[in-house]
């Protein structure tokens, strides 16, 4: 039990030292993504996650990216949705506790982007390709196939932009319970960027 205590804060501390895009640096200028060096716990604590996932410990991978934080120990993020009366994309920031695929969902729910039965089944963010894998339940999947082609996109680009910017990557592909998205309209195979 105390080991898993230590993995874990160890795992916190590398979340929040690593980066998935570029960031800004003080004088607003874009900063190049650092290679970062391995340490010994570094590959123990690969080692242990690795056991983990083969063990079938299939958590939501935790973030490892920066992000602008508060000063109560929130982070602050967009959360994107069509505009009620124009349908154009808006945004608006909010308050989450951690950066967590299901919290960010959750303010998509709020928001009345997606339905509160839909939900998120795993993440895997991939930092050196800048790239997302989110899993999501039949719900969404159900609920995205009883839209127009508008509603669709309109839901799509919500979700598409609020974890990009979120978690600060460039595609994210989007799949239902472990396969191929369908809306009826169109098959989503591959990854997706901001429109």
């Amino acid at each position: 039990m105390k080991k898993k205590g230590i993995v874990c804060g160890i795992m916190l501390l590398l979340i929040s030292l690593t980066s998935c895009g570029q960031q800004k640096n003080a004088n607003n200028e874009v900063d190049k993504p650092q290679d970062s060096v391995v340490s010994e716990k570094d590959n123990e604590q690969e080692t242990s996650k690795e056991e983990d996932e083969e063990n079938g410990n299939n958590e939501l991978n935790e973030p490892d990216h920066e992000v602008e934080t508060e000063s109560q120990g929130t982070i602050s993020i967009s959360v994107y949705y069509p505009h009620e009366e124009s349908g154009e994309l808006v945004s608006k920031s909010v308050a989450i506790e951690k950066l967590d695929a299901q919290l960010i969902w959750e303010e998509l729910q709020k928001v009345g982007v997606v339905e509160d039965k839909t939900a998120v089944l795993g993440i895997e963010i991939n930092s050196g390709n800048s790239t997302i894998d989110l899993d999501l339940n039949e719900a969404f999947g159900i609920q995205l196939r009883s839209m127009g082609t508008t509603g669709e996109k309109e839901l799509l680009n919500s979700i598409v932009n609020t974890y990009l910017d979120a978690f600060q990557c460039d595609k994210i592909k989007l799949t239902e319970e472990g396969g191929v998205l369908a809306s009826g309209h169109k098959e989503y195979e591959g990854y997706l960027g901001r429109e």
